[in-house]
């Protein structure tokens, strides 16, 4: 699914979950929703040796393929907060 089809998805889940209208939109001021995206919580995701990526929120898992980045998550997909990556290295070793 390409950006903007997440967009259009996210959109529709407001509308039909949550029961925003354009006018609930209309309530926030112009700049207002980015800063709080900037100030919104973040969940760190770290990579141990064996490739087994722990989440801030205590879930334990392992990707397929890439790193969460190149799986293009941007949120936390147990917690929902911002996601924030991590990479094993040996210098994280030390």
């Amino acid at each position: 699914m390409l950006g903007i089809e997440r967009i259009a998805a996210e959109r529709q889940r407001q509308i039909e979950k949550e029961g925003w209208t354009p006018a609930h939109d209309d309530q926030h001021r112009n700049d207002e929703l980015v800063r709080l995206e900037a100030d919104m919580d973040t969940c760190t995701w770290s990579e141990d040796a064996d490739s087994v990526w722990t989440s801030d929120c205590g879930q334990d898992f392992e990707l397929v393929w890439g790193t969460p980045t190149e799986n293009e998550f941007t949120y936390c997909c147990f917690c929902g907060k911002k996601l924030v990556e991590k990479q094993y290295s040996e210098e994280n070793e030390e």
